[in-house]
This record gives C-alpha cells, sequence and structure tokens, in this order.
C-alpha cells in the first residue's frame, strides 16, 4: 500500500483519518494502522475507500496494489496482491 499517494487522495478529497474512519464504521485507531500497513485493508474496505475519496480504478491500483518504494507490498485482506479483481470505482 502506499501510504503517500493514499494521504494525498484524501487531501484532496477534503478527508482527513478522523473523517475516514468515521465514515469506514471503523475506530481510528484500526484505520490508523491500516494506512501505516500494520493490519490489512479488506476488499470492501477498499471499494469504500475508492467510493469516499472518488478514486479512479487506476489510482486504487496505484495506492493499493502497487509496491511502495520501500518495497513494502500492499496487505489486502482475501485477495491476491497482484490483482485488483473485484475493486470497483465511481
Amino acid at each position: 500500500m502506499n501510504k503517500h499517494k493514499l494521504k494525498i487522495a484524501m487531501a484532496i478529497a477534503q478527508e482527513n483519518q478522523t473523517s475516514l474512519a468515521q465514515k469506514l464504521s471503523l475506530s481510528n485507531s484500526r484505520v490508523s494502522y491500516k494506512v501505516n500497513n500494520k493490519a490489512p485493508w479488506t476488499l470492501d474496505e477498499v471499494r469504500r475507500v475508492a467510493e469516499i475519496l472518488s478514486l479512479s480504478r487506476e489510482s486504487v491500483h496505484e495506492i493499493f496494489f502497487q509496491k511502495e518504494n520501500n518495497g513494502d507490498e500492499g496487505t489486502i485482506q482475501g485477495a491476491d496482491r497482484n490483482t485488483e479483481e473485484g475493486v470497483s470505482t465511481v
């Protein structure tokens, strides 16, 4: 997961971690773990984030499915890390 790109997308959509957590019905600490790649995102959460932030399919791929410069891969629970199958955006 690319934390930097997610934070940019959040800023563009005028969302912060607290507002995103509320819209996802998650605690702020749980979203923090996910943003910092310490807990996996579910496919449903990825879909919901994409909708909340109005992300394009390309942005979803760049944020959640590409390696970050430090070599960390995105962690998606229940999904093949090399695909974005099943993720639809608005």
